[in-house]
């Protein structure tokens, strides 16, 4: 091998190092500073609700609460975030949160029924009424036979 083969080979084998370190360090700048918060959704008599979707964002990652309402959703580290929760039925509701401010212990956020007013419904069937009609149309052909 002469020495100008050397060269190339070894100028390769440093281009290929340094593009592995920049992955590396891209790779933890990018995600290290992403970490999961936990919680808990409940309503206002304490009762956990599951299927509610939760919303970040900072970073426009969602999840959906499981059947004891807890959830984990990813957040940047050192940043301040909203966190949006949505469920049929009940108010939504906007948290807003500093990374800096909580520990490793979940968060419990509290959601309210929304006050559904209906006007009084009244229902009309003539079912009953055609079946009338058609007991007294028979009686009435049987009077002429």
């Amino acid at each position: 091998m002469s020495v100008w083969q050397m060269k190339i080979y070894s100028n390769r084998i440093v281009s290929g190092l340094v593009s592995c370190l920049l992955v590396l360090f891209f790779t933890t700048s990018v995600y290290g500073n992403i970490s999961d918060f936990r919680g808990q959704v409940i309503d206002d008599n304490g009762v956990a609700l599951p299927n509610v979707h939760i919303q970040n964002s900072d970073n426009d990652f969602s999840t959906i609460s499981d059947s004891e309402g807890k959830f984990l959703i990813p957040v940047t580290m050192d940043a301040e975030f909203e966190l949006t929760f949505h469920h049929i039925g009940f108010k939504d509701h906007s948290l807003v949160v500093r990374t800096n401010d909580f520990s490793n212990e979940p968060i419990i956020v509290v959601l309210f029924p929304i006050d559904l007013l209906f006007s009084p419904v009244t229902v009309i069937g003539n079912k009953l009424l055609q079946a009338e009609q058609r007991v007294s149309c028979q009686s009435n052909s049987e009077q002429i036979a």
